[in-house]
């Protein structure tokens, strides 16, 4: 049985009172979320009461601490939203762990990789995603976009539990460089009576989640001491793993290999692209970054070789972005044409400038400098994260939700999107200075102009210009286009044109919120704010109508009703 489950409202409110004793002396981090009629605490120890506490001074309230989440209402015991897994001590720090392996006894060892921890569950009927650290970040996005409907719907019928997944996504950077396809593991389940469920029992559960589920297997006590040394006698980091978990008599244990942990804390980074582009970015010249990559030669493991690998790779890349260059520069004859250009982005203006001072005959030979290709180095560094593909997945497609973009900043905004749904106003886009039936269809980008008066909905054809948006959205989605909706900030009329996309797409309330949150955190946390405390920073108080009129449209629209956009596509 958890510890938390046998607490009553004053061990509850006691229990609160010492994480916030702890918070103050540094142990544990509380982060909380203004939701619904109360706070979402999640709770979590501190790296540094981690790294200086020894296991036996570890107190059952902070080996529980481990991302447990509290829901506090005015007036009211907290009551337990996540019973997070205990802490896990190493097994050389345990006797009885020690003792058991010594003695070969049988044991089970979870097989697992070093992903991230990700804590779910289901409160007052809406599904939750949290780390241990935190509710709303890069890592609870991956999860969701790895969780199927079919997930979904088995979630929202686990009232009380909490599921605890490994998260396994590429680009969750961790020590382990080939941990296979994007994926979530099912490692732990609490019942919401407090029963945990054995980890040789858990297939189950998984399989009811159509996800994967940790893999486990007896063994004997001589069979882990060899499998560590296995372990410890990696020489290429694609081979390093961080270890595993083993169950000895219901308790699990973290047994990790030594060239892991010395890793871990080793100074020197990993080498890999964020790395080399922190090189070039932190530089004067190419040769502060090969001093840096000669380095890495007297690293660890493989360090040196990868090091080598990927300077060479970024050469080519070097030269294929000089090349491309220099066929854009014969166009502008002064500093003054290429300024006034739309057909060229500011990346490339502030790399060009210098070429397009000198004349005509001076030029070629500015490409071929070292510093040339060293200003070109530094530009694929800082825009690096420059996205290849836009938006959160959603059906087969991918969804943003945002504020409207800025006159001189269209062009870069519209990078990688299918389609724009504007609900501005025509006097709006005045205001703005947005012509963007002129700005968008040289970027190959289909624009459909749906203008909704305001947050209150009070125009003529508002609803039914919402049911439009709403069924436009859909349509492109399913098709796998990716789609931008947006108004005046992002918040109220894009939300209820997004919250209905993603009812007509079969979601249930409780996913559509969840998911609004994983497209744009903001307008979700302003929809659900008025929805559920009627409490609107829109211009009145009909906007705390917002889901109620969406979820009135999504009866209605079976009707086939709606307004019909205005559709101008590129060529």
């Amino acid at each position: 049985m958890h510890p938390f489950s046998s607490l009553e409202d004053e061990q509850r409110r006691s229990l609160l009172k010492y994480y916030r004793e702890q918070e103050v002396a540094g142990n544990v981090a509380i982060k909380s979320d203004d939701f619904r009629d109360g706070q979402l605490l999640v709770v979590n120890y501190t790296d540094q009461f981690n790294e200086s506490t020894a296991p036996d001074d570890w107190d059952w309230r902070m080996e529980v601490a481990r991302g447990c989440v509290l829901f506090k209402a005015a007036g009211c015991a907290p009551e337990i939203v996540v019973k997070a897994m205990p802490k896990f001590h190493g097994y050389k720090h345990c006797p009885e762990a020690q003792r058991h392996l010594d003695a070969d006894g049988p044991l089970t060892i979870m097989q697992k990789f070093d992903g991230s921890c990700i804590l779910v569950a289901c409160f007052r009927g809406e599904v939750l995603i949290f780390t241990r650290g935190a509710w709303h970040n890069p890592q609870t996005r991956f999860a969701r976009s790895l969780m199927s409907e079919e997930t979904m719907a088995a979630l929202e019928q686990m009232e009380g539990r909490t599921l605890a997944f490994e998260l396994i996504h590429e680009r969750d950077a961790k020590c382990e460089q080939n941990r296979g396809p994007n994926r979530l593991v099912l490692l732990y389940v609490c019942e919401a009576t407090g029963l945990i469920i054995p980890v040789t029992e858990l297939e189950s559960v998984a399989q009811s989640l159509h996800i994967n589920c940790v893999v486990c297997e007896v063994a004997t006590g001589n069979e882990v001491m060899q499998r560590i040394e296995h372990l410890n006698s990696t020489t290429c980091l694609r081979d390093l793993r961080e270890g595993f978990v083993v169950e000895i008599s219901g308790k699990k244990y973290k047994v990790k290999s030594q060239t892991y942990q010395h890793l871990a804390r080793y100074p020197v980074p990993r080498p890999n692209k964020a790395w080399l582009d922190k090189c070039f970015l932190g530089a004067k010249s190419f040769s502060d970054v090969r001093n840096g990559v000669d380095k890495m030669q007297n690293a660890p493991l493989d360090y040196g070789i990868l090091a080598k690998s990927l300077f060479e790779q970024y050469l080519k890349c070097i030269d294929q972005e000089v090349t491309r260059l220099r066929s854009l520069h014969q166009s502008f004859q002064s500093p003054k044409e290429l300024s006034e250009s739309d057909s060229v982005t500011k990346a490339d203006k502030m790399l060009l400038f210098p070429c397009v001072k000198l004349a005509s005959d001076e030029r070629d030979a500015w490409f071929d400098s070292e510093a040339c290709r060293f200003k070109v180095a530094q530009s694929l560094a800082k825009h690096t994260e420059e996205i290849s593909q836009r938006g959160f997945p959603v059906a087969s497609g991918f969804l943003v939700l945002c504020g409207a973009p800025g006159k001189n900043n269209m062009l870069n905004w519209a990078k990688g999107l299918d389609c724009i749904v504007t609900l501005l106003r025509p006097s709006e886009l005045q205001d703005r200075g947005l012509n963007i039936a002129a700005g968008f269809p040289p970027c190959g980008v289909e624009w459909l102009h749906l203008p909704i008066s305001g947050a209150s909905l009070q125009g003529d054809n508002d609803r039914a210009t919402v049911k439009a948006a709403a069924s436009a959205l859909t349509d492109r989605l399913k098709i796998g286009k990716t789609v931008v909706v947006h108004c005046s900030a992002g918040l109220h009329r894009t939300g209820i044109v997004g919250y209905l996309a993603l009812r007509l797409l079969g979601h249930s309330m409780a996913s559509a919120f969840e998911l609004l949150g994983q497209v744009r955190w903001e307008t979700r946390a302003e929809l659900e704010k008025i929805h559920f405390k009627s409490q609107s920073s829109a211009p009145n108080a009909e906007a705390s109508k917002l889901i109620t009129a969406a979820e009135e449209l999504l009866v209605e629209c079976g009707s086939g009703e709606g307004a019909h956009p205005t559709s101008e596509s590129s060529v």
